[in-house]
């Protein structure tokens, strides 16, 4: 009696008698995939020079509304610091003027001061009595008739012209006693409000001089 040839399955091995639908199925685009990768050329696609401008002008865009924003919130945070230098120091002064019934004309009479070395003046008056300075800030004594009180400017940088108050007496204006009022250079910053209201958010204006303004602080 002849045997009965088993069928050769040999070329599609996976797709064998035996084994469900599902794993023939499988194997089968299995083995159509290989055959394509290894038989066909595969195209690419590539960004177009014209897509390529398009992103490179959208993060242009993207790049100038974001950098000046995090250049005054970077303003606003070396401020702060400035700020609670001038308190600290102004603290001190209130002390030598309890103490001595007069107000200080030097930072080497109180308990408290930066310790700079630099004598650049934020700006320049007879009312200023002493300086100290470094690269960003200049912290002036001001001590004159009928006014007295520190103030402390930005000498560097973009944002050159704006700084702080804070006065013990000052008659010939109305102006807030004890309280630190945001400053604009008239000489550095032309436009009324570009340093206190813009970048630092300050409130109304309280006097315009002719060498200063000052604001309201929020």
């Amino acid at each position: 009696m002849k045997k009965k040839e088993t069928p050769n399955y040999a070329v599609i091995p996976d797709m064998a008698p035996g084994s469900s639908p599902f794993i023939r199925k499988h194997n089968f685009y299995k083995n159509l995939d290989s055959v394509s990768t290894h038989g066909m050329t595969t195209k690419t696609k590539a960004f177009t020079l014209i897509e390529l401008l398009v992103v490179v002008l959208i993060i242009g865009i993207l790049t100038a509304i974001a950098l000046p924003q995090y250049q005054k919130a970077a303003e606003r945070s070396q401020s702060s610091q400035a700020v609670t230098m001038l308190k600290s120091v102004y603290q001190a002064a209130q002390e030598y003027y309890l103490a001595n019934g007069t107000w200080p004309t030097s930072f080497a009479d109180l308990s408290v001061a930066p310790p700079w070395a630099g004598e650049t003046k934020w700006y320049n008056n007879t009312e200023v009595k002493n300086v100290l300075s470094n690269d960003n800030w200049s912290l002036q004594m001001i001590n004159a008739i009928n006014l007295s009180g520190l103030n402390i400017g930005r000498v560097s940088g973009p944002y050159t012209g704006g700084g702080f108050a804070i006065w013990n007496e000052y008659t010939t204006r109305t102006m807030p006693l004890n309280t630190i009022v945001c400053a604009e250079k008239i000489a550095d910053i032309e436009t009324p409000g570009d340093y206190c209201q813009k970048v630092m958010q300050a409130g109304k204006l309280i006097t315009n001089g002719k060498t200063l303004r000052y604001y309201k602080m929020p």
